[in-house]
């Protein structure tokens, strides 16, 4: 798979020698690889024989192949490869025609080079999302995951992207998302895709620890401290020292502490109970919530130079309501692990179960998906999960089975393949938004080109 962190691989594929060298000099630069070729033949024979990112092609080509023919055989032949298609002849149906075999976009001669230089740009990153994509469905595909997290929606995607940005950094992360969305699976993505990854990762619930034992447990105490201090005691955040604190559920952390807590993140010095002397540290921290920090911030029960120092780099896991097309992958995940850890012969979740999880709000999010599904496989007597977990039922009311009509190719079993799931979320979204291919793109996460190819694929 391509490694769009290395040079980039560009093709231009133009018969006007002056055009081309044009095209060459004004897309030249240390980050870009660029050939350039007179005839299609000449440009698909470099494309089989070396890795190829874009290719920028005029439509009207001597020889058997023109740009279209071009284009064509570049979409069936090389998944991946982005064209930007370069015409004089501008019509309607000349775009529609290229737009609808795969074209990223087209340019119209003479060539505005700033519009070029952007469209590239554009062209590149999204061929860089698909390559990250595909390395996410080929780790979902394996049961892998990334450090325990599943899916390929646009929102699952974006939060990894940024969890790749701020991890092998110093940064703090502040990471704010509901109840069960993952925010400690983040954490520990964050720590072991960072330098730190060797060294100890403490995890501190500040709701778990009564008040009055709190500060203790966090900045540690020496001997004589307080009444029962009969020993030196490490804090958790010397424990940390030289890894990663997860400081959890923080918007809950009592206001008198915040000033403390804001000096050991401004100066990476912490000071015992009872000491006068301030031990230095060597810590990344990582704080999480599920809380609004902003609004306590404005309404005075959380400090405000705490929120600022915290929130350096946020990261906003997305609720499952929002990424409905990753539910068959988390299905499947849990439907694997769960049937191993219980003993279970359970193959697979009926459609009308599935339906209904479709419709369902999942105020628990990924949590709640879990905990439903390892409920049902205890509950289930054959190999089929067919009830509906009650739950949910009682959400959609006294009229359930009025409402829920019920999509029977949708079934998810352990050993369901991505193409299967992909195929059913692009019908899904095709019905649930009449047939508007621009709508059931944005649903489902991806750009209207690559629906078309998905569509041509599936033969839909």
């Amino acid at each position: 798979m391509r490694d769009m962190n290395e040079r980039i691989y560009i093709v231009i594929v133009e018969d006007d020698y002056e055009a081309r060298e044009t095209l060459l000099d004004v897309l030249d630069n240390n980050e870009y690889v660029i050939k350039g070729f007179g005839t299609a033949e000449d440009g698909l024979e470099h494309i089989k024989n070396h890795p190829v990112d874009l290719v920028i092609s005029d439509l009207v080509l001597p020889g058997k192949m023109n740009g279209i023919d071009l284009l064509a055989e570049v979409k069936n032949e090389y998944t991946g490869i982005e064209v930007i298609m370069v015409t004089g002849h501008a019509t309607v149906d000349t775009a529609i025609n290229a737009m609808k075999i795969g074209a990223f976009d087209y340019l119209t001669k003479p060539i505005d080079i700033s519009k070029l230089r952007i469209l590239v740009e554009k062209a590149l990153n999204h061929r860089k999302s698909e390559i990250e994509r595909n390395a996410l469905i080929e780790s979902v595909a394996h049961g892998v995951g990334f450090f325990g997290m599943y899916g390929v929606s646009k929102g699952y995607m974006s939060m990894i992207r940024r969890i790749k940005l701020v991890a092998d950094t110093e940064s703090t992360v502040l990471i704010l998302g509901e109840s069960g969305t993952g925010k400690e699976l983040i954490a520990d993505a964050i720590h072991n895709l960072s330098s730190r990854k060797d060294g100890p990762f403490i995890k501190v619930n500040l709701n778990a620890i009564p008040e009055s034992l709190l500060e203790s447990e966090l900045f540690g105490h020496v001997k004589g401290a307080f009444t029962g201090a009969e020993k030196n005691r490490k804090g958790m955040f010397q424990q940390a020292n030289n890894g990663t604190i997860l400081l959890d559920e923080i918007g809950d952390m009592p206001y008198h502490l915040q000033a403390k807590l804001l000096r050991v993140i401004e100066t990476k010095n912490v000071t015992p109970i009872g000491s006068e002397s301030p031990t230095k540290l060597s810590i990344r921290i990582i704080a999480s919530t599920n809380k609004n920090l902003e609004e306590m911030s404005a309404e005075g029960t959380f400090r405000e130079d705490l929120f600022f120092r915290l929130s350096v780099f946020t990261i906003n896991p997305v609720p499952l309501r929002e990424r409905k097309e990753d539910i068959p992958i988390l299905c499947r995940h849990f439907l694997k692990k769960l049937t191993k850890k219980l003993n279970k012969n359970i193959e697979g979740i009926s459609p009308e179960v599935f339906n209904a999880f479709n419709r369902y709000s999942w105020p628990g999010n990924i949590r709640q998906l879990a905990s439903i599904i390892e409920e049902m496989i205890l509950i289930t007597e054959g190999t089929v999960i067919t009830e509906i977990p009650p739950i949910i039922k009682r959400s959609f009311g006294k009229n359930y089975e009025e409402n829920n009509e019920v999509n029977h190719s949708q079934q998810v079993n352990p050993g369901y393949s991505l193409d299967d799931l992909e195929r059913e979320a692009i019908i899904n979204a095709m019905k649930e938004t009449d047939g508007n291919k621009k709508k059931a793109a944005k649903i489902l996460g991806i750009g209207l080109r690559t629906l078309y190819r998905k569509i041509e694929k599936y033969g839909l």
